[in-house]
C-alpha cells in the first residue's frame, strides 16, 4: 500500500484562509505537499507553500495531524499523514484578492463561508475546522491587521506609548491583551489610562497624555471615532493613534490606516486576541478571552459560544453564568466597581491572574448587588404597555451597569433602564436582550440628544449614558415616549 507523508501551513488573515487549487483539483486545499527524503516537516511545508503561492512564511506552532486510509478524490487505499502548521506570512499581502501563481489559483476564502458550505474544500480543512484550529473568530467590519502591525512597527525607542481603554471588563481585558502584543514586539507601554465614553473624551485625555510626553496612543473598546471625531483630529496634531473597537459607527475613510473595527457582536477583547495570535502565546489568555466574551454578551451568537465551549467544554448556555468564565467576568467587574478610583490596581491583578484578591472584593460587591436585584421587583417602575422597566440604584458603589445586566437576564422580557446618581452626574444603563425591535444604542442617543455635557451609546442590546442630574427627568421622559415603544402587541 502506498504511504504518503505531507505537510502544509495554515495562513489566516482578517478571517480568511489562504488556499490553492490546480487544474486537477476538485476542491480548494491547503498549499503543501509530499515530504522529500531527508526533509523535515516544517521545511516541507514552507517549500511547498512558496512553490504554490510565491509567498514566504514563518512557522508558529504545530497543529493536529490528519490520518487517511483513502485518497480523497479516487478512493484508492493509502496510508496518508497530513501534517499542519499554524504560520504567518513574512510579508503581509496588500489585499485579500485571489490571483494566479505558477500552475495554481491562489485564493483567500472567508472561513465563515467555508463553514457555511459555500466552497468545496479538501477534507483536512474541514478536519481542522472541527478541531477548532481553523476558526472564523471575528468579522472585521473596517480596517486591516496589516495596518495595525505597520503602526506598531513604526514605534521606536524614542516614542512614549499609551493605552487608553474603557472602564469595563472588556476594555480592561483588551488593554491587558494589547500590552502582551506590544511586549512581544519589544514595545514598552508607558501609560495605561481608563476613561468613560463621554463627550470630548479624546480632547480631555489628549491634554493629560501630552503632559506625559506620549507620542503613540492605542484606543481600546472606545467609540472615539463616533463620539469625538473632532478630538481625534486635534490629537493627530500632537501624537499618532490607532483605534481597536467594536462599537457601531459609520465607516470613515480618513481612519482606514488608523482603525480596526470588529462587528458589534464580537467584543473588543476578541479583536485584540485575534491580533495577538502568532505574536504571543494566546492560549495562556484564554481565561481572559472567555471572561470578556461573557461580560460583553458576545457569547450570545452561536459561533462565539462555540469558542467559549472549546475553552471550557462543560459549559452550556444554561450554566454559563455560574461557570468559570461567568464567575471570572463577575470577579473582574466587581473589582472594577470596588476600586473605581484605582483601576490600575485591578489591571495589575488581572494581568497577574491574582484570582484570590479579585475574589475578596467580589464577595463584598456581590452581596450589595444581590440586595439591589432583590429590591428591583418592589421598587422598579413598570410601564406594561411598553414593556419598560425604570429602576434607580442607590448604593455607595457604582453598580447601575452591573444591576441592569443581571435583571435583564432574569426571565422578564422588556427594556430595562437602570440609573444611579453619582458625584459626576447620572449614570444610566439600558438593556434589552432581544436586540431586534429595540435598539438601546439608538434609544439612549435620542434620550440625551442636545444635552450639554451628555454622552452615551453602545450596542443594540446594551448601552450606557451619562448626563447632568438636572437633566434626569427630561431623559427619562424622552425614553418613556420614544417612538420605538409604539409597536403594539410585543409583550
Amino acid at each position: 500500500m502506498e504511504r504518503l507523508i505531507a505537510s502544509g501551513p495554515i495562513i489566516i488573515e482578517d478571517g480568511c484562509l489562504l488556499v490553492t487549487r490546480d487544474w486537477k483539483d476538485e476542491f480548494y486545499k491547503i498549499p503543501g505537499g509530499r515530504l522529500e527524503e531527508g526533509e523535515d516537516l516544517e521545511s516541507c511545508a514552507l517549500r511547498r507553500f512558496r512553490i504554490e503561492t510565491g509567498f514566504d512564511a514563518d512557522i508558529i506552532e504545530e497543529l493536529s495531524t490528519m490520518y487517511l486510509d483513502k485518497k480523497p478524490v479516487t478512493g484508492e487505499d493509502i496510508e496518508m499523514e497530513l501534517h499542519h502548521f499554524n504560520a504567518k506570512l513574512k510579508e503581509r499581502p496588500t489585499d485579500l484578492e485571489g490571483f494566479e501563481h505558477a500552475d495554481y489559483e491562489v485564493k483567500w476564502l472567508n472561513v465563515r463561508d467555508i463553514i457555511e458550505g459555500k466552497f468545496n474544500v479538501a477534507p483536512n480543512i474541514k478536519f481542522l475546522i472541527e478541531k477548532g484550529e481553523i476558526e472564523p473568530w471575528i468579522d472585521y467590519s473596517f480596517g486591516k491587521k496589516k495596518k495595525f502591525f505597520e503602526f506598531v512597527d513604526m514605534i521606536t525607542s524614542r516614542d512614549k506609548v499609551a493605552i487608553v481603554t474603557h472602564t469595563d471588563p472588556d476594555g480592561l481585558i483588551s488593554g491587558v491583551l494589547l500590552d502582551k502584543i506590544l511586549k512581544a514586539k519589544s514595545v514598552s507601554v508607558d501609560s495605561i489610562n481608563f476613561i468613560e465614553m463621554e463627550a470630548e473624551m479624546v480632547k480631555k485625555i489628549t491634554s493629560k497624555l501630552k503632559e506625559k510626553g506620549i507620542s503613540k496612543v492605542f484606543f481600546c473598546d472606545l467609540g472615539v471615532d463616533n463620539a469625538d471625531l473632532e478630538g481625534l483630529e486635534e490629537m493627530k496634531k500632537e501624537m499618532d493613534f490607532f483605534i481597536l473597537d467594536h462599537h457601531p459607527s459609520q465607516e470613515n475613510p480618513a481612519l482606514k490606516d488608523n482603525m480596526i473595527k470588529s462587528t458589534s457582536d464580537d467584543c473588543a477583547a476578541m479583536l485584540v486576541y485575534d491580533l495577538g495570535r502568532g505574536v504571543f502565546d494566546t492560549k495562556e489568555s484564554n481565561w481572559l478571552l472567555a471572561a470578556a466574551m461573557f461580560a460583553d454578551y458576545s457569547y450570545q451568537t452561536s459561533k462565539n459560544f462555540e469558542i467559549i465551549k472549546r475553552i471550557y467544554p462543560n459549559v452550556t448556555k444554561e450554566n454559563l453564568g455560574g461557570s468559570t468564565p461567568g464567575i471570572n467576568a463577575r470577579k473582574i467587574n466587581s473589582a472594577m466597581r470596588y476600586y473605581l478610583d484605582n483601576l490600575h490596581h485591578v489591571y495589575e491583578l488581572v494581568k497577574n491572574r491574582d484570582l484570590d484578591k479579585l475574589s475578596e472584593v467580589h464577595n463584598i460587591i456581590e452581596e450589595e448587588v444581590n440586595c439591589l436585584v432583590d429590591n428591583f421587583s418592589d421598587n422598579a417602575e413598570f410601564i406594561s404597555e411598553k414593556g419598560l422597566y425604570l429602576y434607580e440604584v442607590k448604593s455607595s458603589f457604582r453598580l447601575s451597569s452591573t444591576v441592569s445586566s443581571i435583571i435583564s437576564k432574569m426571565g422578564n422580557k422588556g427594556t430595562f433602564i437602570v440609573y444611579q446618581k453619582w458625584s459626576d452626574g447620572v449614570h444610566l444603563s439600558a438593556r434589552n436582550q432581544e436586540g431586534l425591535r429595540y435598539d438601546m444604542n439608538k434609544l439612549l442617543k435620542e434620550g440625551i440628544e442636545g444635552l450639554e455635557g451628555a454622552s452615551g451609546g453602545g450596542h443594540a442590546k446594551a448601552a450606557g449614558a451619562g448626563f447632568k442630574e438636572a437633566d434626569l427627568a427630561l431623559v427619562l421622559d424622552r425614553i418613556k415616549n420614544n417612538s420605538m415603544f409604539d409597536i403594539k402587541g410585543v409583550y
